[in-house]
């Protein structure tokens, strides 16, 4: 009798935990989660069309390409706007490596030839993860980009 009574209060508090996961731990698992994922075109880059646009206007020199203008339509960020015009910015070890822009990794290091005065200023942490680095280096993620800029990728 006892036992009956212990094996009934044992199953009502497993469908309880039971009911309390799936109502907790479902939606978490629904959620998609959004990360850069490697890509053939982050290995082994690709090279951008050149753009003109009334907008703010990136000049990226690469080493062995042409420089290339990236046109950004409003003020953004530096990495969204490199990535998606197909500029390869990440180092070997950085294609294999990297925080996915979250400004923890330092691998997407750009030099801002010209027009610093048009990104934001450094925060704590990219000041921090570049170090020594010269003051024109600047984390591609944390930039925020407010007018034209000459950037040099993979310095």
């Amino acid at each position: 009798m006892v036992f009956a009574r212990l094996m009934l209060l044992v199953g009502s508090a497993l469908s309880v935990m039971l009911a309390a996961e799936a109502f907790l731990v479902a939606p978490a698992l629904q959620r998609p989660v959004q990360r850069d994922t490697l890509t053939p075109r982050m290995l082994f880059g690709k090279k951008a069309a050149p753009a003109k646009s009334k907008g703010i206007e990136v000049t990226v020199q690469q080493k062995y390409f042409k420089d290339t203008v990236v046109a950004m339509e409003q003020p953004g960020n530096l990495r969204k706007a490199l990535m998606g015009a197909g500029i390869e910015i990440y180092p070997l070890q950085g294609k294999i490596y990297n925080c996915g822009g979250g400004g923890s990794c330092g691998t997407c290091t750009v030099n801002v030839v010209a027009g610093g005065n048009n990104c934001s200023p450094k925060g704590p942490a990219e000041k921090k993860l570049l170090g020594n680095k010269p003051e024109t280096y600047r984390l591609s993620c944390c930039t925020k980009v407010n007018g034209n800029i000459t950037v040099a990728t993979k310095p």
